[in-house]
C-alpha cells in the first residue's frame, strides 16, 4: 500500500470519499463524459488522499485504507466505466483544517465550484481555522476582500434565493452571486 509521500495503484473499493468535500454538486452530464473519457484513455490524472486512521477504518469506513482530498469526480466516473484500480497520491496533513484548506484549492482551480458550494465550504473552513474576519479569509485563499464578502453574503440569503442559484438550473434562469448579494441585503 503507497504511504505518505508515495503514487500508486489502489483498489478502487480502498479508497472513500470525503465527507469535507467542497464539492457537492456532480453534474450527471459532465460525469459521463468523464466516464466515457476514463473508458477511452483510462485515468490521466492522479487523485490526491490521506490514510484513513484506524479508528476512521474501524468506526466509519471499514473495509477502506485511504479518502480523498482531490479526485472525487474521477473516483466516480473510474467506478463507472468499470474500473478496478485507482491511481493515487498520498499526503499527510496537520489538522483537518490543513486538509480541508487543501481540498478547497485543489477543486476550485479544476473545474470551479458553484457560488453555493464556495459559500458553505468558506464558511466551514473559516470555523475550522478560526478565520475571524474577510481579510483573514481572502489572505488565506489568496482571493480578494471583495469576492469573499460576496460569497458569504450568499450564505444570508433565503433557501428559495439558494435553491435559484444551483449550477443545475439553467444560466438564463440561475441567480448569479451579484443578485444574491442584492437579496441578502433586502432580507436582513
Amino acid at each position: 500500500w503507497p504511504t505518505v509521500g508515495e503514487y500508486g495503484h489502489v483498489l478502487i473499493d480502498s479508497v472513500v470519499p470525503s465527507p469535507f468535500n467542497p464539492r457537492k454538486d456532480f453534474d450527471p452530464a459532465q460525469l459521463e463524459e468523464l466516464v466515457g473519457l476514463i473508458k477511452r484513455d483510462g485515468q490521466r490524472e492522479v487523485a490526491t488522499v490521506r490514510e484513513l486512521t484506524e479508528k476512521e477504518i474501524n468506526e466509519e469506513y471499514p473495509g477502506a485504507r485511504y479518502i480523498l482530498t482531490s479526485g472525487e469526480r474521477r473516483w466516480r466516473a473510474a467506478k463507472a466505466a468499470g474500473k478496478t484500480t485507482y491511481e493515487i497520491r498520498v499526503k499527510a496533513y496537520a489538522s483537518r483544517g490543513a486538509e480541508m484548506l487543501d481540498a478547497y484549492l485543489l477543486n476550485e482551480n479544476r473545474v470551479g465550484l458553484s457560488d453555493l458550494e464556495n459559500a458553505w465550504y468558506v464558511r466551514d473552513m473559516a470555523k475550522e481555522h478560526g478565520w475571524q474576519t474577510q481579510v483573514e479569509i481572502a489572505s488565506a485563499l489568496g482571493r480578494d476582500q471583495v469576492w469573499v464578502s460576496q460569497i458569504l453574503a450568499v450564505l444570508r440569503c433565503s433557501e428559495k434565493v439558494q435553491a435559484r442559484m444551483h449550477p443545475r438550473i439553467p444560466k438564463d434562469r440561475r441567480f448569479t452571486r451579484q443578485i444574491a448579494v442584492l437579496f441578502s441585503r433586502l432580507e436582513t
